[in-house]
């Protein structure tokens, strides 16, 4: 009986030596894994012990005759694992260019978002506005998601536009992000308020005069 078998069948020493096996492997794939802007955050090491939890718990679904599948089920564990943890640092967005649907993107720790924001997003090799229709649906690999650039100083859109944008976009049968192109026509919106000089006349000095 090989030392996977045994595990499968509740053997917990058998177990700990097969995740022990393939514990570093698997942590340089999640140190690859994890986006750019989160590796702060984020610990391969912590993924990996809570990938092994898991794997405790459900190694008893694993059949044992596809041994050379094992690794590859590892992996999925803690790419669940990963997506789990980044849940909250993903939203949905749809972006200001007449494509159908949305979607998701990493939010950077130095930026607070929220539904309705008006975001930069990248798109291909352009930056484009786009707004923030809730959370990330979490179906796009973790080393393929992209981050935020910069939240436009504008007050969020209320959720009546929003709503109002979705049922115009069925209506029309358009793509939804053609119709969030129309709300964010005026790229000069999105700008941050320009600088402005002002001056001020001094106040009239009073004079007092002597008793």
């Amino acid at each position: 009986q090989s030392l996977l078998e045994q595990a499968v069948a509740g053997d917990s020493d058998a177990l700990t030596a097969v995740l022990f096996m393939n514990r570093d492997r698997l942590e340089r794939l999640m140190s690859f894994q994890i986006p750019v802007s989160l590796r702060r955050r984020l610990d391969s090491e912590d993924l990996v012990q809570e990938a092994c939890c898991r794997v405790t718990r459900h190694i008893g679904r694993f059949n044992p005759e596809d041994h050379q599948y094992f690794f590859a089920w590892l992996a999925t564990i803690a790419q669940n694992v990963l997506k789990d943890a980044m849940r909250h640092d993903l939203v949905s967005v749809v972006l200001a260019t007449p494509v159908p649907g949305c979607f998701d993107y990493l939010v950077p720790s130095h930026l607070s978002v929220g539904i309705g924001s008006v975001v930069i997003a990248p798109f291909g090799n352009r930056r484009l506005p786009g707004i923030v229709l809730g959370a990330g649906d979490g179906d796009v690999a973790a080393e393929k998601l992209r981050s935020l650039e910069d939240v436009a100083a504008v007050p969020a859109l209320p959720e009546s536009l929003l709503l109002f944008m979705k049922r115009f976009a069925y209506w029309t049968v358009s793509p939804l992000g053609a119709v969030a192109k129309m709300i964010l026509s005026q790229p000069s919106a999105l700008a941050p308020p320009a600088l402005q000089k002002r001056f001020f006349l001094p106040e009239t000095m009073q004079v007092h005069k002597p008793l």
